[in-house]
């Protein structure tokens, strides 16, 4: 169920034992109302309204046995022999009015063992808000040893209940738990808080990290004040103050109401007023889903009548549920479409759905399928088969002539069965069932990417034993890099295991650039000093540029105290090429970073009051964003040493060691 759905937390009214003994049946009628006999599997239900018929129905219902029979309940066990939830509800309450801490706690115990989930669920409930009453800290804990069958509706419970007599404590309390227990909490404390404000409740929503859920309890309010007008509620939620991404929710269900009343003209009405691409789409492929569910045939046809761009985000939604259905009717249907574009666009969407819903019927019917689309048609089932049953798929590589295809099937296998089964997709990526080396290497990449989470000291190993690139490249840098994301310090204390070379320089500015985003710049300098002077100069290259984009103004501030010329020259580079984009340093800021440039460079960086930055200086806006994409593509990834010439009327030229790569100016081009 949604975290978004309109409903209410329903909490146990309780009476001190004096007014049990001396209330009116009318008290007792209250207490049957406010006590569920029924519980859904979230921890949010609705709450039920009553009638005064129904009211008198059920004041007639307690009888004098009734009220007699709850000095016949001396455990909780007889409760499951009592037939009436009325008469069942009104003893429990009887019970645990006489229960001290401990009893409540242990009838907690018993009722988790329960089978009956209904009268599991009510007792645990009534349990929960008893002792929340008293102690909801010590109940939490309680709550955390019962195994995960509603635990979160009993957070709800708890907060709801403490949030009653003490807001700010539970706010406090509800601080110190995980993101779903928060939203448990945040549930609780608004259902049974509802006297608080608007503004209130997103300002407690905000505090625990949830404010869109406060705006879609509210943003419902609002949509159920429209009278019976779901276009009325559409306006009202789409004008509002509040984000239609945290609205949702609701947007979904008055939307279909909508196309149920005005067909699928309504979704340009939608579409229309929504100016959010993510909401839009989202509210439609639900409506969608929904509809489709029944005739997607119908559908399908009737979604002809609207708008193309209306029809570029519901024709695929309805063909992902006709291919459940029946797909070479839609095959069919989608092949007779005139525009080319719209029916290659479907086909695909097809035939991927096809697969992943059933990739064994698509493979019996693969002759049935345009010769045109038969080989793609085949490939996306052997994909589905990958991601469904891993090892499965291995036998489809032989039959795969195309490298291209080979290669796409081999890294699809080898992800899905690492995450799987790692140690087993290790077995089948180190055998020699491979015909080609370039796939096997992307495979083996792919598996220990996923190794390195598991066992990162296998992962190294495995890599040390594969051969280097052409490149002079070994496996065992990814390995470092990946790991550095994770385990940081690991990382580093396996660099000594590196290889020399290439392999040896990537490994170490992977780990200098996570010690940089870490904000351990001093470190990072200092790990770089283990390499060769050579190596020193370009790893400086690549840990510059990481500091420049993550702290400008922490590198601006160490320029002068850098160790050498060298390295506040790449600073100096770093904070140019990350001033380009985020502009995050002022005029007189970057006329100091320019000061630190060597003499003689002043031709390849000018200043520019008009823009705010030091820049390269190039014929044009669009030639100075592609000469930035390069720069940026060889700092962070190649860590080669870079050197930037150009004037006002030449291309610009960016040599990246012994490579020269240069960027055309489209405009002078044409």
């Amino acid at each position: 169920m949604t975290l978004f759905a309109n409903q209410k937390v329903r909490t146990l009214g309780f009476v001190s034992l004096g007014v049990i003994v001396g209330a009116a049946l009318s008290t007792l009628v209250c207490m049957v109302l406010l006590s569920p006999d029924t519980h859904s599997d979230s921890y949010v239900v609705d709450s039920p309204s009553v009638t005064d018929d129904e009211n008198a129905s059920l004041s007639k219902g307690l009888s004098e046995s009734s009220v007699a029979s709850m000095s016949r309940i001396a455990d909780l066990d007889d409760l499951s022999e009592i037939e009436s939830a009325t008469e069942r509800t009104f003893n429990l309450h009887g019970l645990l009015m006489h229960a001290d801490e401990s009893q409540l706690n242990s009838y907690l115990q018993q009722s988790a063992v329960m089978d009956r989930s209904a009268l599991r669920d009510q007792i645990q409930s009534a349990v929960v808000q008893r002792l929340a009453e008293s102690n909801p800290q010590a109940t939490l804990k309680v709550i955390a040893g019962l195994p995960d069958r509603q635990g979160q509706q009993l957070v709800a419970t708890v907060f709801g209940e403490w949030s009653n007599w003490d807001l700010d404590g539970a706010l406090t309390g509800a601080k110190t738990l995980t993101e779903s227990e928060r939203l448990a909490a945040l549930n609780g404390i608004l259902a049974s808080r509802s006297d608080l404000s608007d503004s209130l409740q997103q300002q407690i929503a905000r505090q625990l990290g949830h404010e869109h859920f406060a705006m879609q309890t509210q943003s419902s309010d609002t949509a159920s004040s429209s009278e019976g007008d779901p276009r009325q509620a559409w306006n009202a939620l789409v004008n509002d103050a509040y984000e239609d991404i945290a609205q949702i929710g609701s947007l979904v269900q008055i939307a279909q109401t909508l196309v149920q009343q005005n067909g699928f003209e309504a979704l340009d009405w939608i579409r229309d007023s929504l100016v959010d691409d993510t909401v839009l789409d989202a509210t439609v492929r639900s409506v969608l889903h929904h509809v489709a569910l029944s005739d997607p045939q119908a559908a399908f046809l009737q979604a002809q009548s609207i708008s193309r761009d209306a029809q570029d985000v519901a024709l695929p939604t309805i063909v992902e549920m006709w291919a459940r259905s029946d797909p070479l009717v839609a095959m069919g249907r989608i092949s007779s479409l005139k525009n080319a574009s719209q029916r290659k666009k479907l086909q695909t969407t097809l035939l991927q759905a096809w697969a992943e819903n059933d990739a064994q019927d698509l493979f019996d019917n693969l002759e049935q399928i345009p010769e045109s689309l038969r080989q793609n048609a085949e490939q996306e089932a052997m994909l589905a088969v990958a991601r469904s049953s891993p090892s499965d798929a291995v036998a489809y590589l032989a039959e795969l002539t195309a490298l291209d295809r080979q290669q796409t099937l081999a890294l699809e296998i080898a992800e899905h069965w690492s995450q799987q089964d790692i140690y087993a997709a290790l077995d089948w990526v180190l055998s020699e069932q491979f015909t080609n080396e370039s796939t096997k290497r992307r495979a083996l990449t792919e598996v220990l990417r996923n190794l390195v989470d598991v066992d990162p000291v296998l992962a190294l190993q495995t890599a040390l034993k594969q051969p280097l690139t052409k490149y002079g490249r070994g496996l065992e840098a990814m390995v470092i890099e990946q790991l550095a994301r994770t385990d940081l310090e690991r990382a580093i204390s396996l660099l000594s295991q590196v290889r020399d070379g290439s392999t040896k320089l990537h490994a170490y500015i992977s780990a200098g650039r996570s010690l940089v985003q870490n904000g351990r710049y001093d470190r990072a300098l200092r790990l770089g000093q283990q390499l060769s002077d050579e190596q020193q100069s370009a790893y400086r290259h690549s840990i510059m540029w990481q500091w420049a984009e993550a702290d400008p103004q922490s590198l601006l501030a160490s320029l002068d105290d850098l160790p050498s010329q060298d390295a506040k020259t790449q600073a100096a580079l770093g904070l140019v090429m990350a001033n380009f984009r985020t502009k995050a340093l002022s005029d007189d800021q970057m006329k100091y970073v320019s000061s630190v440039l060597p003499q003689g460079s002043l031709g390849t960086y000018t200043f520019s009051p008009t823009s705010s930055s030091v820049g390269l200086h190039v014929v044009s806006d669009q030639l100075n964003a592609q000469v930035m994409q390069v720069v940026e593509q060889a700092m962070a990834e190649r860590a080669a040493a870079i050197t930037v010439d150009g004037g006002a009327s030449e291309n610009a030229v960016i040599f990246l060691q012994s490579e020269e790569v240069v960027v055309h100016d489209s405009e002078e081009e044409d």
